[in-house]
């Protein structure tokens, strides 16, 4: 979708009220399975990942602990149609929501993106962001009781409490940060964000077929060409041999389909800077445009 569409299509779903759901996933982790290790989306997806439990916030009501038996149905209740969701670090929580619970809000917010907009260059985590925000007040400060939890895939009462409390208090936090940049943060910028944390989230391959479709035969018939085509074996091994048969190839199925299907001719192959071509400089020329990914 393009920018501009994007943009008016946000300004219409602005005039409708949406809730707006601070969430806060805690999951299983230990000295490999961590973020500081992998990638949000291998940690996610890792056959050992857990979710503890969350902490939700609607609106301006108080935050609160879900276990992790009632996740599920606690997430189920709202109508996620007219929800926006509000994290710090959205693209994890969110990149959950939609993987393991299928969930897909209306809007996303993220207060550590508007951190960094607000404040480049600097750290945009929970801790850094909450000293900045509120620098004089020591009660709106991130707790460390998540270490007490490394390691141990089922909690046991009193470190679920402990997580329940850490949980709560970044829930807290987080709409804090929020209502105090929300307003003099450009509306333009929180829907940049919105869509690069969507594209993140949901994830959407497009696929131009007619060009995917003109490589597949292509490459089809150039195989075919090959198989059937009597070239000795000492040429094969012969490296300006390969290039020559290579070109003749692609350029010469190129041909035909342009021909009898009525497919754009153009160049497959291109030259190095030394004037030679090989068969893998014309596979990445020619896979080159006809896969997008948005």
């Amino acid at each position: 979708m393009r920018w501009s569409l994007y943009r008016a299509k946000k300004c219409e779903d602005a005039n409708v009220s949406k809730t707006l759901l601070t969430l806060d996933f805690e999951t299983y982790y230990d000295t490999k399975l961590s973020l500081s290790k992998i990638t949000t989306m291998e940690y996610v997806r890792d056959p050992q990942f857990k979710v503890w439990g969350v902490g939700l916030q609607v609106d301006d009501d108080k935050p609160y602990w879900v276990t992790e038996n009632e996740v599920e149905a606690a997430l189920a209740e709202f109508d996620w149609d007219n929800t926006a969701l509000l994290c710090h670090n959205t693209p994890f929580d969110g990149f959950v929501l939609t993987q393991h619970y299928g969930l897909k809000p209306a809007y996303y917010y993220d207060t550590a993106a508007m951190a960094r907009g607000w404040w480049p260059g600097m750290s945009a985590s929970l801790r850094a962001t909450s000293e900045r925000c509120f620098p004089n007040d020591e009660s709106m400060r991130k707790g460390d009781e998540l270490v007490n939890a490394k390691g141990i895939y089922d909690l046991p009462p009193d470190i679920e409490e402990q997580i329940a409390g850490y949980c709560i208090q970044d829930v807290a936090l987080t709409y804090a940060i929020f209502k105090q940049l929300h307003e003099a943060y450009p509306q333009s910028e929180l829907d940049l964000i919105d869509l690069t944390t969507r594209m993140f989230c949901e994830p959407v391959l497009q696929i131009n077929r007619e060009r995917l479709t003109m490589y597949h035969e292509s490459e089809l018939m150039a195989g075919e060409t090959a198989r059937t085509a009597d070239y000795p074996g000492k040429c094969l091994l012969q490296t300006k041999s390969l290039q020559q048969l290579s070109r003749t190839l692609v350029l010469s199925c190129q041909l035909k389909l342009a021909q009898t299907q009525g497919y754009p001719s153009q160049p497959l192959v291109r030259t190095t800077r030394d004037g030679s071509s090989c068969a893998t400089c014309i596979l990445n020329t020619n896979t080159s445009g006809m896969v997008a990914q948005q």
